[in-house]
């Protein structure tokens, strides 16, 4: 009888690393502490009907998943822990075993958003101490600016909320026509939508703590137009 999501839990909380069910059988994959992104474009073929990660340092908490979507989070006490705890590794084991994630739950003119604040935050950094860059370049730096005259906040904020979907964003930089440093082509192609918009938001700071920053930087006038050019305003 092929082990249970559980005993598979178990395996892995009392060895570490990762372990995965060939035939019925256990089989430990890995190094014995490894980490658990090491499944960020893995594909297991059919013959693996589930597998089981370490989700940090240690051996536990454990994340198991199986070919039928079941999956569960055990400590070592034997408790199940929250799948809401670690989005982002269900979303890899998932992909790993080719199956579908959650929608997104962001829109993309959060990506949008969050590229152009950061962008903002290092430029702002860079500027001679008391010189922050003013609207216009700022302005240049969102991912909807161009290098002509300084756009308006509410053209940007419009550009943002009618950047193109995940849909089209990932088949974008799938195809090589769009690029996106933390997500390269091959790695678009393994994603689904929703496990693409939450890697892509996850690499980048959460905006309103950029935004915190930017308003202790720059002048109050352009931090105001900043805060009204973001899509969610």
């Amino acid at each position: 009888m092929a082990p249970t999501l559980l005993e598979l839990a178990d395996d892995v909380l009392g060895r570490g690393g990762a372990t995965v069910v060939i035939e019925g059988r256990l089989v430990p994959v890995g190094r014995a502490d490894p980490d658990p992104f090491a499944l960020l474009g893995v594909r297991f073929g059919a013959a693996v009907d589930a597998v089981a990660v370490t989700l940090g340092p240690g051996h536990a908490p454990v994340l198991a998943v199986d070919r039928w979507g079941e999956a569960i989070v055990v400590d070592g006490d034997h408790r199940n822990g929250s799948l809401q705890d670690a989005p982002l590794l269900l979303d890899l084991a998932r992909r790993s075993m080719g199956l579908a994630t959650a929608p997104p739950e962001r829109p993309v003119g959060e990506l949008v958003d969050a590229v152009w604040l950061d962008r903002a935050l290092r430029a702002s950094l860079d500027a001679p101490l008391g010189e922050p860059p003013g609207w216009s370049g700022l302005a240049r730096l969102h991912p909807g600016g161009t290098s002509g005259p300084s756009t308006s906040p509410e053209v940007l904020r419009h550009r943002a909320r009618t950047a193109p979907s995940w849909t089209v964003l990932r088949f974008q930089v799938a195809e090589g026509r769009a690029r996106w440093p933390p997500v390269s082509a091959p790695l678009a192609r393994w994603f689904d939508d929703g496990s693409f918009a939450r890697h892509a938001l996850a690499a980048l700071p959460e905006s309103e703590a950029v935004l915190a920053d930017l308003f202790e930087l720059l002048r109050p006038a352009d931090a105001g137009r900043v805060d009204a050019a973001l899509s969610r305003r």
